[in-house]
C-alpha cells in the first residue's frame, strides 16, 4: 500500500513538473503605437510555438484571434489608444500579457519594432544615412525594427508619406534597423535628370547606415498610395515605381493591389535600399496620322488604247478630215435645197 502511494505521489511531480516545464510565455514590446502592426512571439521552454491560439482585447472589446505562424509570431494592429489585453492559448496551456497603446506622432517619436532575434548586434537603433540635403525634404518618417534571415518584417509608416508599408527580409538577423522614408520636394541633385513619364512624386527610403540597405537586403516591397484625383488628371493609364540604380532610372515590377478612401494603392519590389525613387504614371499614345497605301508601279504606267486592226471589231482611230469632208457636203445640200424652195 505505502508503495503505491509513492509511486503515485512520484507521478504526480513529474506530471506537475512537466507542466511547469512546458509553461507558454509571450515575448511582446513594452507597447504598442495605434495604426502600427504588432508583432508578438509565443514560446514555451524557449521553443516557439507554431499554431497556438493568441487573442487580442483591446479595451475590455471583441476578441480578434490571431494563430501563429511556424517562427511563433502573431500579428495585431490596433486602432485606438488605450489597454491591450493579449492570451495564448495552446494544448491546455495558457499565458497572458498587458500592455499600453500609445498615440505616437511619427516625426516626433519612433516606433517600438519587434522583439529581437536570438542572434544579432546591438540593442540599439542604427539610424540611416541619408545625403540628400533638408531643403529638398518636404517631411520624412522613421521607423525601427529588428530584422530576420528570411523572413518578412514590415515597417508602417503613418505621417502622410507615399509609402505606407515597406517589408524587408533581410539575409541575416539584425538589431535594431532603422527605415526613413522621404518626400521631396523636386528631383534630387544627386541623380541624372527625371525618369520617362509623367512623376507623381521623388522619394528616398533609406534602411540603415553605410552600405546596409544595399547589402543586406534579399528581398524588400513596397506599398505606396497614388491619389485618383491625380491619375484622372493627367490621363494616367498605369502607374510604375521607378528606382535610380547604377546612374539611371530602372522599372520595377509594379501591381496594384487595391484602393483606399481617395487613393489607388500599389506594391513594387526590389533587392536593395537605401535609394532614389519616382513614382510615375504612363499613358499610351494614340497614332494621330492616317496610314498611307503604297502606290505601286502598274498604277504610274499609263495605258493607251490599242488601234484597231483590219478585221477586228471595235472602234480604232479615226482618218484624220474625215469628219471635215461629211461636213462640207451636208452644208451644201442644205444651200441646193434652200436655192430650190426660193
Amino acid at each position: 500500500m505505502k508503495r503505491g502511494m509513492i509511486v503515485a505521489g512520484m507521478l504526480l511531480m513529474f506530471s506537475a513538473l512537466t507542466v511547469s516545464a512546458q509553461a507558454l510565455s509571450i515575448d511582446a514590446p513594452e507597447y504598442a503605437v495605434v495604426g502600427e502592426t504588432l508583432s508578438v512571439t509565443v514560446a514555451s521552454d524557449g521553443d516557439v510555438i507554431e499554431g497556438a491560439d493568441v487573442y487580442f482585447v483591446l479595451n475590455g472589446g471583441t476578441p480578434t484571434h490571431a494563430r501563429t505562424d511556424e517562427d511563433g509570431v502573431a500579428v495585431y494592429k490596433p486602432l485606438l489608444a488605450g489597454t491591450l489585453g493579449i492570451t495564448a492559448r495552446y494544448e491546455g496551456l495558457t499565458a497572458e500579457k498587458t500592455l499600453s497603446v500609445e498615440e505616437v506622432k511619427a516625426k516626433e517619436v519612433k516606433a517600438k519594432g519587434t522583439s529581437p532575434p536570438n542572434e544579432g548586434g546591438s540593442s540599439g537603433a542604427s539610424g540611416v544615412s541619408s545625403d540628400e540635403p533638408s531643403s529638398n525634404i518636404v517631411m520624412r518618417e522613421i521607423r525601427d525594427q529588428y530584422l530576420y534571415a528570411d523572413r518578412d518584417v514590415t515597417y508602417s509608416f503613418t505621417s502622410g508619406v507615399p509609402v505606407y508599408e515597406l517589408a524587408v527580409r533581410a539575409t541575416s538577423n539584425t538589431g535594431l534597423i532603422s527605415a526613413q522614408v522621404e518626400l521631396l520636394k523636386d528631383l534630387s541633385g544627386r541623380v541624372s535628370g527625371p525618369p520617362d513619364g509623367v512623376v507623381d512624386e521623388y522619394i528616398n527610403i533609406w534602411l540603415g547606415k553605410g552600405d546596409f540597405g544595399s547589402q543586406s537586403v534579399k528581398e524588400a516591397v513596397i506599398r505606396f498610395r497614388v491619389s485618383k484625383d491625380w491619375i484622372s488628371e493627367h490621363g494616367v493609364d498605369s502607374v510604375l515605381l521607378m528606382q535610380y540604380s547604377d546612374g539611371g532610372w530602372v522599372e520595377l515590377e509594379t501591381a496594384r493591389i487595391g484602393e483606399s478612401g481617395g487613393d489607388l494603392l500599389y506594391e513594387s519590389s526590389t533587392d536593395h535600399l537605401s535609394s532614389r525613387f519616382a513614382i510615375v504614371g504612363t499613358a499610351e499614345e494614340t497614332a494621330s496620322t492616317e496610314e498611307s497605301m503604297p502606290v505601286s508601279e502598274e498604277d504610274l504606267v499609263e495605258t493607251t488604247p490599242e488601234r484597231a486592226t483590219e478585221g477586228e471589231e471595235g472602234v480604232g482611230f479615226p482618218i484624220p478630215g474625215f469628219g471635215a469632208i461629211f461636213s462640207l457636203i451636208g452644208l451644201l445640200a442644205t444651200v441646193f435645197l434652200l436655192r430650190g424652195r426660193l
